[in-house]
């Protein structure tokens, strides 16, 4: 397994661009978010990953932080002529939001319930409209989407392959649905955006604290957490965040930077 994370801030980061995590699972490659901006391109161009070769990407969510890169993503579609679309999966709620903002673009394609056609009958992006606790498949991988508590229309994912798994728990407040999506993953992707004393500004915008991502991680068994959408207040404080993960989860934690490219 590979996980390459090509943004790891939340939306009003300074340091940090924002979420998009590159995953390969044996043969299986794919996007978890696209990230706002270009940042999703630059990214994994810096990291030798071979956008061509990514096929799928799966939205936790509409905000503008995690799917507005979708603009660029499409864009490069187009450049290279690409012969194979990119398709997208995410819940209704967020392929109709994601629909409009290209709706108000003005550029030479037609978006609509199926996807991004360019004038030359190029089909660069592809709807997948996914319902919460759906499994499907794509190549030999499983995929199954469990509701966060964040906005309507936000889900975490399960993705597994072999014996390995990871689960990405999407911007969400501390919710059961994530600890019933990760027992027994190889790896849980939980985001943090502060400490459990910021529990009045973290429920304001519907966050998790560090706390909160130790807990899941502890209650569903997993091998492994990783810390991500870190937001500013705690750049380069990232140490209280894995000291208040730690007092609850005793397995192994990092705390995820942009271009963080491992092998597990």
């Amino acid at each position: 397994m590979r996980i390459a994370f090509l943004g790891t801030g939340s939306g009003g980061s300074r340091q940090r661009y924002h979420t998009c995590i590159y995953i390969e699972l044996e043969s299986n490659k794919l996007f978890l978010d696209a990230s706002s901006g270009n940042s999703a391109l630059v990214n994994s161009h810096k990291l030798g990953i071979n956008l061509g070769e990514i096929d799928h990407l799966l939205l936790s969510h509409s905000h503008h932080d995690h799917a507005r890169g979708l603009e660029y993503l499409e864009s490069y579609q187009n450049d290279i002529a690409t012969k194979e679309a990119l398709n997208v999966y995410g819940s209704e709620k967020t392929l109709l939001d994601v629909q409009g903002f290209f709706q108000f673009m003005d550029k030479p394609f037609v978006v609509n319930d199926e996807g991004v056609v360019r004038n030359n009958n190029l089909v660069t992006l592809k709807w997948h409209t996914i319902l919460q606790g759906r499994t499907f498949e794509i190549n030999n991988m499983m995929i199954k989407a469990h509701d966060a508590n964040h906005i309507e229309g936000a889900m975490g994912w399960r993705l597994e392959c072999g014996n390995e798994s990871v689960v990405f728990s999407g911007d969400t407040q501390f919710t059961e649905n994530t600890i019933q999506a990760a027992r027994g993953s190889t790896v849980l992707i939980h985001e943090a955006y502060g400490l459990k004393q910021d529990a009045e500004r973290l429920k304001i915008v519907k966050h998790s604290s560090a706390y909160d991502a130790g807990l899941v991680a502890a209650e569903s068994h997993v091998e492994q957490l990783i810390i991500t959408h870190i937001s500013s207040a705690y750049h380069g404080k990232e140490s209280l965040l894995l000291e208040e993960a730690s007092k609850v989860y005793s397995g192994p934690i990092m705390v995820a930077y942009d271009l963080m490219d491992i092998t597990i």
